[in-house]
């Protein structure tokens, strides 16, 4: 099974997350990848839609046709109870 690099966002230094690529304000970065808010472990990614302008891409993942592709995730909006998408 391939992975996006680091999905689940933990490793990484000033600039973000490893293997992800942050556009927006820098002045916004380090709220934008938080310690705090995690679902599991201890960093996520966070926007805000009613005012960010930004986006988190990952390094390319090969994939080959008639691959099978798994798209999965959790999801917390406005303080909410957490959503786990699949």
């Amino acid at each position: 099974m391939k992975l996006i690099p680091n999905p689940s966002f933990e490793e990484g230094g000033t600039d973000g997350p490893n293997g992800w690529s942050y556009s927006g304000p820098s002045s916004r970065l380090m709220e934008c990848w938080p310690s705090d808010l995690a679902h599991d472990g201890s960093r996520c990614i966070r926007f805000n839609a009613r005012t960010d302008h930004l986006s988190w891409t990952s390094d390319r993942v090969p994939i080959m046709d008639g691959d099978n592709l798994i798209l999965e995730w959790w999801t917390q909006m406005s303080g909410g109870e957490p959503w786990h998408w699949s």
